[in-house]
C-alpha cells in the first residue's frame, strides 16, 4: 500500500466486485493488490509509463469533463479476474493558462495578485488526447507467477478492431463488461457522426482472438441513426444477449438520460 501523503498521490482506488482485490492509480500508473487480506508483499504494478501527459486508469481533463463525467477510467470484470482501462496520451495537446483570483483556501485572507494555472486544454480543431483500451489479465498473470514468471506487462493487452477510427479522431464513449470475459466498447469519431459498438471475447485461448474485437453494431449515417446528425450523447448500459446460435451475439442497449456537451 501507499503511505498517506499531502498532497495525495493516489488519484483513484476501486475494490473488485468480489471484494478481495483493489485496483488503484498513483502518479498516473495502475497498481493491483490481489488480496487485501495479505499485509505483506508488493502491489502488482500494471503500468509504468504514467506521467503528467500519459494517463492510465484515470481521465485527462476532456474525458473527465466531456466524455465520462467521472474521475476514473478503469473497470473490473464481474469475477475480478481482469481490469479494463484507458490509456490517454495528451502529449500533443496544447497548453492553456488562466488566472486564479485570490488563490487561497482561507476565506479571511485577501491575495492582491492572482495566481496562474497552466494545463493541457484541447480547443475545437486542435489536438485531443489519443486514447487506447487495454486489459490487465490478472488471472493469467497469477498463473504465470505460479510458474516462476513475474511480468505484469506480458499480461496486459491492447485491444484492436477493424475499422477503428484514427488516433487523432477516436473518442471512446463507453467501456462495459457484459460478462466475466465479455467486453463491449463504444467508439465514435470526433465529429460524433460515425461510430461502432465492438465486442471482445477475453476467454479465447488465442492472444490474437482476445485482442481483436468484432463490430456488432454500426452507428451514424451508415448505421443505426441513418442520417447526418450526431450520434446521441447519452450514456448507455450495454448488455450481451445470447442468441439461438452460439456464433451470434446481440447487444441490448438500455439508455438513460445523461446529457453531455458536444466534444471540443
Amino acid at each position: 500500500m501507499i503511505t498517506p501523503s499531502h498532497p495525495p498521490i493516489t488519484a483513484y482506488a476501486k475494490w473488485s466486485p468480489t471484494g478481495q482485490s483493489i485496483a488503484y492509480v498513483a502518479k498516473n500508473d495502475i497498481y493491483v493488490i490481489p488480496s487485501a487480506a495479505t499485509a505483506s508483499g508488493s502491489p502488482i504494478r500494471v503500468t509504468s509509463n504514467g506521467n503528467t501527459s500519459l494517463f492510465n486508469g484515470v481521465p485527462d481533463w476532456v474525458y473527465e469533463e466531456e466524455v465520462f463525467a467521472s474521475d476514473f477510467a478503469l473497470w473490473w470484470s464481474p469475477d475480478s479476474t481482469k481490469v479494463a482501462f484507458l490509456h490517454l496520451d495528451e502529449t500533443l495537446v496544447d497548453e492553456y493558462t488562466f488566472p486564479v483570483y485570490n488563490p487561497t483556501e482561507d476565506s479571511n485572507v485577501v491575495v492582491p495578485y492572482p495566481d496562474r494555472v497552466t494545463m493541457k486544454y484541447p480547443k475545437p480543431g486542435y489536438h485531443n488526447p489519443i486514447v487506447s483500451v487495454h486489459v490487465f489479465e490478472l488471472d493469467r498473470y497469477r498463473n504465470a507467477v505460479a510458474e516462476g514468471e513475474d511480468d505484469a506487462g506480458k499480461h496486459t493487452i491492447e485491444l484492436d478492431w477493424t475499422g477503428k477510427h484514427a488516433d487523432e479522431t477516436r473518442i471512446v464513449f463507453e467501456v462495459v463488461w457484459v460478462g466475466n470475459t465479455e467486453l463491449i466498447i463504444k467508439e465514435v469519431n470526433r465529429a460524433g457522426e460515425d461510430g461502432h459498438v465492438v465486442y471482445f471475447n477475453l476467454a479465447a485461448d488465442s492472444l490474437a482472438a482476445r485482442i481483436n474485437g468484432r463490430v456488432v453494431r454500426k452507428l451514424g449515417k451508415n448505421g443505426e441513426e441513418g442520417d447526418d446528425g450526431w450520434i446521441e450523447s447519452v450514456s448507455s448500459f450495454l448488455r450481451g444477449v445470447a442468441r439461438s446460435e452460439p456464433s451470434q451475439f446481440d447487444v441490448e442497449t438500455i439508455r438513460y438520460s445523461y446529457p453531455q456537451r458536444p466534444l471540443p
